[in-house]
This record gives structure tokens, sequence and C-alpha cells, in this order.
């Protein structure tokens, strides 16, 4: 469409094919993904997007991804033997032998540390009953999320 002043106007039907719709961003097809950086529909084999030119990462299998969903067996063997610990042994342990307590639940780098420096004659029977129940709780919260036992 043209003005008086001969300057091009677009019509509305013109301007409604360049204007991809929210219904037609939202759903990629099978082979599609969405651009990491614009949010576009791409082919899932595209390394870089036709629309914004950046490169897309991809996640190989085996990456951290795919790690992150599933817990190792040895993280789960760790996690339920802090986690079977009883915390009230745990906290008088800290309490009366702070480096015994990290012992207790198998902190032996944290126990060495607290021996080396003295922290049992500081602060270290207040501040480790705590630290030694956060680490018996955080176990048990880790092994919930992750859907295993009854912790």
């Amino acid at each position: 469409m043209v003005n008086d002043d001969r300057t091009e106007i677009a019509t509305t039907d013109e301007l409604e094919t360049d204007v991809a719709t929210d219904d037609e961003k939202a759903i990629a097809g099978p082979n599609e993904v969405y651009c990491m950086d614009c949010g576009q529909t791409i082919k899932e084999a595209a390394e870089i997007c036709p629309h914004c030119g950046i490169k897309q990462n991809k996640l190989e299998t085996g990456d951290r991804a795919d790690s992150d969903s599933t817990m190792t067996a040895r993280r789960q063997y760790e996690l339920e033997s802090i986690a079977g610990k009883s915390t009230l042994l745990g906290a008088l342990l800290g309490l009366l032998a702070p480096p015994v307590g990290y012992v207790y639940v198998g902190k032996w780098g944290w126990a060495l540390v607290n021996f080396l420096t003295l922290n049992y004659f500081l602060l270290g029977f207040i501040l480790v009953p705590l630290h030694i129940l956060r680490i018996i709780s955080d176990a048990k919260g880790e092994l919930r999320i992750a859907g295993i036992g009854s912790y």
C-alpha cells in the first residue's frame, strides 16, 4: 500500500506473516530444540542458530546433566552411612570430644583439622555439634530428594 507521500506502508496482513505468534514459538517439533540465546525453535542438529547466529552448546551422553540426575552408588553408600547415624550420639560426641564427633560421621578431614588447630578448646564445643547435626540432616535430605529410603 502506498500513501500520498509515496512511502510504502505495510498492511496488517503483511505484518502478521513476519511475526511468529506465541503459539508457534511455544512448541518445538520432534527434531527441534530451543536456541540457548534467543529462544527460537531450531533444528536439533543445528550447531549455530539461524536466527541469532549464536553457537549452541550440546550436552553429550554422560555429561554433567546426566550425572546430576542419578546418584552414583558410591555417593548413595556414603549418604546412607551418614544418614543412619544417631543425631543424639553425634551431637554428644561433638560436644564432649569434637574431633571424635567428626570421625563418627566419617568426616576424617574435618576431624584432623579440628584436632590440629586445637579448635576443640575454642568454639569447637559449640560449633562441632551443630555442624554434625547439619551433616546428618543434609545426608537425609539428599537421600529424600533422590527418593532413596525413608529418611
